[in-house]
Parts: structure tokens; C-alpha cells; sequence
């Protein structure tokens, strides 16, 4: 299952890997997700750092139909740690190949929520998980 920005969540009908491309002006490998009753959401992730150490990071994400891309995208930037997962702090809305910056997003600070109660990640009632 996939979580939407909307709180909603959808079934992944089926995901393909469409081979390396570029996003952020980083080496990516797009992946593409068929949702069951939406649009295609396509992720670009990094499988490695600067110095060629496994690691990976989400680059981008967009919205599509039809198999193809709809403008615009968000780009992820600025990792940082925290509680021991690395978040990104920078959200760009960029448009086109080129990614021209249309909107960014910094957030100043974020925290881990040292004692999650099990009941913060169970799908609502009346959900098929």
C-alpha cells in the first residue's frame, strides 16, 4: 500500500523499474507505480552517495497518466538525521527536464517522536490492508 499526501492510502497495482535518468542533477533509477484506482506516481531514488558508498535517497517524485510524466515534480534535498533516519529538509516544486525551481520548501527543524504509540501506523478502520 502506498500513503497519499491526503492521508488516503492506495493499492500499487503493479511497479516497474524504467531503467537510469537524471533528477536533481543526480545520477537516478525512476521507478514507475501503477495505482489501482489513481495515476501513475513515479519515484527517481539514488542508490549511492557523493563518494560512491551505498546509499539510498529519494531524488524526486511526480504524478502521472497514461505512463507519462505531468509537470510539475518535487525534488528532496538537504538530508539530515534524525532519530536516526535521514529526512529531507529541502522540498523543491520544479517544472520540466530542466527541473526550474517554481516553489521550495525548507523546513527549519524536525524531531522523532521518541515513543510512537503502534496506534499512529494502523490504517484506519474499515481499511483492506
Amino acid at each position: 500500500r502506498l500513503l497519499k499526501a491526503d492521508g488516503c492510502t492506495t493499492q500499487v497495482d503493479r511497479y516497474e523499474l524504467q531503467g537510469s535518468d537524471r533528477a536533481a542533477a543526480e545520477r537516478a533509477y525512476r521507478l514507475r507505480m501503477s495505482l489501482t484506482e489513481d495515476d501513475d506516481v513515479f519515484v527517481w531514488l539514488s542508490l549511492f552517495d557523493a563518494a560512491g558508498a551505498p546509499q539510498v535517497r529519494l531524488l524526486k517524485t511526480g504524478i502521472g497518466a497514461g505512463g507519462a510524466e505531468i509537470d510539475p515534480t518535487v525534488t528532496y534535498g538537504d538530508y539530515r538525521e534524525v532519530g536516526g533516519v535521514r529526512v529531507p529538509h529541502v522540498w523543491t516544486v520544479v517544472e520540466g527536464l530542466a527541473e526550474q525551481p517554481r516553489l521550495v520548501a525548507i523546513i527549519q527543524g524536525s524531531r522523532a517522536i521518541p515513543d510512537a504509540p503502534p496506534a499512529m501506523f494502523t490504517p484506519p478502520e474499515g481499511t483492506v490492508p
